[in-house]
């Protein structure tokens, strides 16, 4: 009886360590952010600009079809437009809704795997299709000037809020535990700042953002 208890233990105990696999990646990329909705039209600017974003990711692949992780990404979020004051016409205007901005988040995904042709056991690739959830945090400094040229400067206050979304991809590993990845991500975040400024009207905005990214992937703890 013992060596069968010994025998269906290791089993168990393989078969754990075969699913145990963790994926740790860095990307680069750009993003752009949507209309801040909730706040004076005067603030809103009315075209994005795309701006640099650098993105963290760590999975744990519970099977084959699907993963569990989480992620961070920073980027600045800015949009220009046109400025109307008294005594003046409509001057060009750079609207600065975050410098930086950073986005905590948990991800679930599900993923359509690729098998390897000479180890049909070893996932070569996948595409994946998920959600997420977590945190928004942006940092400004609240200022407003107006440059030798003309151009307004406005940049909202510091913010926070929760932010969701879902993420599309594509990851193909060329050695067994090294490989490359693409991501689309669009979220929606809900912010909350401390901004006194025209009657409190800057306090609560939302908007829709959007980041692309590509990058390596590692993964280890393979026990294939």
């Amino acid at each position: 009886m013992r060596p069968l208890l010994l025998t269906a233990l290791s089993l168990l105990v393989a078969i754990n360590l075969q699913a145990q696999l963790y994926e740790a990646g860095i990307g680069y990329g750009t993003g752009s952010c949507g209309k801040p909705v909730g706040i004076p039209s005067q603030y809103q600017g009315s075209t994005s600009t795309s701006n640099p974003v650098f993105m963290g990711m760590f999975h744990y692949q519970i099977s084959d079809v699907w993963q569990i992780g989480g992620s961070i990404d920073g980027c600045k979020w800015i949009r220009n437009g046109s400025w109307s004051s008294i005594g003046s016409s409509n001057t060009p205007a750079t609207f600065t809704i975050a410098n930086p901005v950073t986005n905590f988040c948990v991800r679930f995904n599900r993923m359509l795997p690729f098998y390897s042709v000479v180890n049909p056991e070893l996932v070569k690739s996948y595409l994946y299709l998920g959600v997420s959830a977590g945190m928004t945090f942006t940092s400004n400094d609240g200022t407003q000037s107006l440059s030798t040229d003309g151009h307004e400067n406005f940049d909202l206050q510091n913010a926070k809020g929760y932010t969701i979304g879902f993420q599309v991809g594509y990851a193909y590993f060329f050695r067994k535990h090294l490989g490359l990845y693409a991501e689309l991500a669009p979220r929606y975040t809900n912010l909350t700042a401390s901004d006194a400024r025209d009657s409190h009207s800057l306090e609560k905005f939302n908007l829709t953002y959007y980041n692309f990214t590509v990058g390596v992937r590692y993964r280890f703890k393979y026990y294939y």
